[in-house]
């Protein structure tokens, strides 16, 4: 089983991702779909880096069917590969909008998110950003 498996399998976050689903009335909320062979995913609107999926806040958090959960990570996997072609500076900025849009996006879909998680969602934005202008430097420094 990978570490990525086995932190999914994790008590916390079964409990947790049981919360938000309950919370969604076991209803995607990208395409409405519920009810019996739905198979159903949570999803997170970011990711920080050594953050276990159960440590963000609930607002972070959507309920989507399998369908419309594989579709953004695809969509993900597909903007990955474009960026890999790009050089640093843009692939950062690129970057950048592309988080700020899925933040933007769950806070879209989930009415009621409080200005505290919303602007700690951003700040993690932020981090990220800024973990990436310094890894840009670094490359640019060594002539990659």
């Amino acid at each position: 089983m990978s570490k990525t498996t086995s932190v999914y399998k994790d008590s916390r976050w079964q409990q947790k991702r049981l919360e938000i689903m309950e919370r969604d009335k076991w209803t995607c909320r990208s395409c409405g779909k519920s009810g019996e062979g739905v198979t159903l995913n949570v999803h997170h609107a970011y990711y920080e880096s050594g953050r276990k999926p159960w440590e963000y806040d609930n607002e972070m958090l959507i309920t989507w069917c399998e369908d419309c959960h594989a579709e953004r990570h695809e969509g993900m996997r597909h903007f990955q590969l474009f960026m890999a072609a790009q050089n640093i500076a843009v692939a950062s900025r690129l970057w950048l909008l592309a988080e700020y849009e899925m933040v933007n996006t769950l806070v879209a879909l989930q009415p009621g998110v409080s200005d505290d998680t919303y602007a700690s969602a951003i700040e993690a934005v932020n981090a990220a950003y800024e973990e990436g202008q310094v890894a840009e430097a670094e490359c640019k420094k060594h002539g990659k």
